[in-house]
């Protein structure tokens, strides 16, 4: 009996071992992994995307379903990124309130003649609008029938998209002002074809947003929330 105690105790201690070994291993790649992108942000590169006039483009595609009450501000936060090259395409996937009569109101949009290449289905689209502002240029609204699905609206937004890269996120999610220069930074970086990149999801409660723009990240307060966030 003891000595079926002791090889309990001694598979247990091994595994123990074991997790701990792999633990200090996976803290020092992570280490190591945190000060080469603190090295990256720190980098005149960085500053060279943001600026640069021939960085690779990205289109940004957010579906809208039924949006009004927040819409603008979330149109307002995807314009403010830091990046040189970049388009917002808002697909409103069919809403049944005023989101898309909100957007023109706001941004000062009008139909414009658009030839859409339908490279990927998607239920059709009724029209295309754009801003007579200069300053909202990088805006594009797509209005389509509503497909039943956020995958229909996207594929709507790829259709329509300018740029070779595409950012597909929600309408309402709030992204980091140098979120397009770290994911093309990864495409930049890797010697093999880059097929996607993706990014970490956080929970916006408890961090400080201002007009849209992400100024403070802070862990929530809830414990529900917490887990969510683990």
């Amino acid at each position: 009996m003891k000595h079926f105690i002791f090889s309990i105790e001694f598979v247990f201690g091994f595994y123990c071992l074991l997790l701990l070994i792999v633990y200090v291993m996976l803290f020092r790649m992570s280490s190591i992994s945190i000060r080469k992108n603190l090295r990256k942000r720190n980098s005149r590169r960085v500053q060279t995307l943001m600026e640069s006039e021939i960085a690779p483009g990205v289109s940004i595609v957010a579906p809208a379903y039924n949006e009004s009450v927040t819409i603008v501000n979330n149109v307002r936060s995807l314009m403010t990124l830091f990046y040189s090259r970049y388009e917002v395409v808002i697909v409103n996937d069919g809403s049944k309130d005023d989101t898309l009569e909100k957007l023109i109101k706001e941004f000062d949009l009008v139909q414009v003649d658009f030839l859409v290449d339908y490279l990927v289905p998607c239920k059709e689209i009724k029209a295309i609008y754009k801003s007579r502002d200069i300053s909202h240029k990088r805006l594009t609204i797509v209005d389509k029938i509503n497909g039943g699905s956020k995958a229909d609206a996207v594929n709507a937004g790829i259709n329509v998209a300018s740029f070779p890269y595409i950012l597909n996120t929600d309408v309402d999610c709030v992204l980091a002002n140098d979120t397009l220069v770290q994911l093309i930074e990864a495409v930049l970086d890797s010697k093999e074809r880059v097929i996607a990149v993706g990014a970490t999801l956080r929970m916006s409660n408890s961090s400080y947003v201002d007009s849209g723009m992400l100024v403070e990240a802070a862990l929530p307060k809830p414990i529900l929330a917490r887990f969510q966030e683990m």
